[in-house]
């Protein structure tokens, strides 16, 4: 049997068809028990009142009207790149209006949320069955990895900052069944050599890893059950999942999903049907930056002009990628060439879309249009990443923004096949969703610092390891193979939250997109990366 616990297996039977509306409704008459009678009553009346609005405008919507007749028979291309986005979020299930913080307020109650609540502070959907959105995930998803076969019996170490740690065997907690607070020596980790030797990164068929388990350390929270440990976990700034997310799912459904669009024809009073993804519909044929490799290597660099230690890059040193424009449709036919065409010695391509800011105002160097100088276009493209991932919203406190002050806008990264980006550190907590696909992780504590290889800082790629995860020259970097790590596979649905400071190895399995935002600083782990020189 694998690590899937029977808690989390009768966590799945207990998914419910319930309306967001009477399940809202439960979940407030918790709170109202604490409140005066007179209050409650205003409360419950408020919420029958609710109910009857969201269903009848539930009802409406079937029979909604586009401009080229009703909502499932297609609709126009608008010039607006926005209202289309908008348009389109209409057809396959949208947000509502308003959001709350019921996870920060009251996150501690949350094991008494059933599956179909749609308490949520990262958007709720308002005519949307959660029950659909889970159903429709579950069916894209490959079967999940379990555990590594015996290191449930302690066949591994964990983390620990001193030998008895280390030398300890035996792991003390159910990865999907973790405890109220992060165990002594969260999260679990093991030699990242035996890693990498168990499953080279080079290797992207994951086939044999469904049988043969994984090192995985990270526990993984049900959303809409385990709230109040996703906020101790969080607190502790510690890395874990989240799974099951019905406003994250919600994206992953619109991503996953085409649409017959009419293309108007500027030279005649008729338009084309065409069949388009939902992302190739709301991104057009706007360039976006694109990095380029001549393998499946994409080491990160930013070179500075001038010299010196910090003032410039090494005399021997060239750009290890190339960044280009290309449309969404240029780079999707690059990602569905054959597994062959992947190959690890052939040329990849990593897709960005960035929404920097609170305002959704893209970065100039994230983003190629058509027509230099084209703001309008740029900001549509940032808008529309922040109307599709409105939990990314920096307007207030919540789950994904920590700190709203110091948000760092949205990146996304859509990956092909084996593309890979080298293990690093960011300088803030971050958000990890995936959106469709899937990605491995393998992620290192902060205290591995001083045996990862890093380039020093100043350097382009600093905060980068410089050792090749594939084939690591022990020669060269002997301190390499005293490092420790876990690993997990992401699918679509898929939160991971990554403390400032934890380095992180990606890989794309398969044609992938990825989101994360990043917001404020912790220096929980600060005294170990000064340990390598960044202060």
């Amino acid at each position: 049997m694998t690590q899937m616990s029977t808690r989390s297996m009768r966590r799945r039977r207990k998914r419910t068809t319930a309306s967001s509306s009477s399940t809202s409704r439960n979940y407030v008459i918790v709170i109202a028990k604490k409140m005066t009678v007179g209050a409650a009553i205003l409360l419950l009346a408020y919420l029958v009142l609710h109910s009857f609005v969201i269903d009848n405008s539930t009802s409406n919507n079937d029979t909604e009207k586009g401009a080229n007749g009703t909502v499932g028979e297609g609709f126009r291309l608008p010039g607006n790149k926005l209202e289309f986005a908008r348009a389109m979020r209409k057809k396959f299930g949208r947000l509502s209006d308003t959001t709350t913080n019921t996870s920060e307020k009251h996150g501690h109650h949350g094991h008494g949320r059933g599956r179909g609540s749609a308490g949520s502070d990262t958007g709720i959907m308002a005519n949307t069955d959660p029950q659909d959105l889970f159903d429709f995930v579950e069916s894209i998803r490959k079967p999940m990895h379990p555990l590594k076969g015996g290191l449930w019996q302690g066949q591994g170490s964990i983390v620990g900052d001193n030998r008895e740690s280390r030398n300890s065997k035996t792991l003390s907690y159910d990865i999907n069944d973790c405890p109220e607070v992060p165990p002594q020596h969260y999260p679990m980790e093991w030699s990242l050599m035996d890693i990498i030797n168990h499953w080279n990164p080079n290797d992207t068929d994951s086939h044999n890893r469904r049988v043969t388990g994984i090192h995985q350390g990270l526990c993984r929270f049900d959303f809409m059950t385990e709230m109040h440990k996703i906020v101790n976990y969080r607190k502790a700034e510690l890395p874990f999942l989240i799974r099951d997310d019905p406003a994250v799912l919600e994206v992953v459904k619109r991503w996953n999903s085409s649409e017959s669009v009419m293309v108007d024809d500027a030279t005649t009073s008729t338009g084309d049907v065409e069949v388009k993804s939902y992302l190739s519909s709301i991104l057009g044929d706007t360039k976006y930056r694109t990095e380029y490799s001549e393998t499946n290597s994409l080491m990160y660099f930013m070179a500075k002009k001038g010299k010196g230690k910090r003032g410039g890059p090494p005399k021997d040193w060239s750009p290890p990628l190339e960044n280009i424009a290309m449309t969404y449709d240029e780079w999707l036919e690059k990602a569905m060439q054959s597994p062959e065409d992947m190959a690890p010695n052939m040329p990849h391509w990593y897709f960005r879309v960035s929404a920097k800011g609170s305002a959704g105002k893209v970065s100039r160097n994230d983003i190629r249009v058509r027509k230099e100088g084209s703001k309008a276009a740029e900001a549509h493209a940032g808008d529309i990443m922040f109307e599709e991932l409105p939990f990314f919203k920096s307007s207030s406190k919540s789950l994904y923004m920590v700190d709203p002050k110091d948000a760092r806008g949205i990146n996304c990264r859509f990956g092909m096949m084996g593309n890979t980006a080298a293990a690093h550190f960011d300088g803030s907590r971050n958000f990890v969703m995936l959106f469709g696909g899937e990605r491995r992780y393998i992620l290192s504590h902060p205290k591995n610092c001083p045996n990862l290889g890093l380039y020093p800082r100043g350097h382009p790629s600093g905060r980068h390891t410089a050792v090749d995860w594939s084939d690591p020259d022990l020669e060269q970097f002997p301190q390499f193979a005293e490092a420790y790590a876990n690993e997990v596979v992401l699918q679509a649905g898929d939160v991971l939250y990554l403390p400032t400071a934890w380095f992180h190895h990606i890989i794309s399995l398969d044609l992938n997109w990825q989101c994360n935002a990043r917001s404020g600083i912790t220096d929980t782990y600060k005294h170990h990366i000064e340990k390598c020189g960044f202060n």
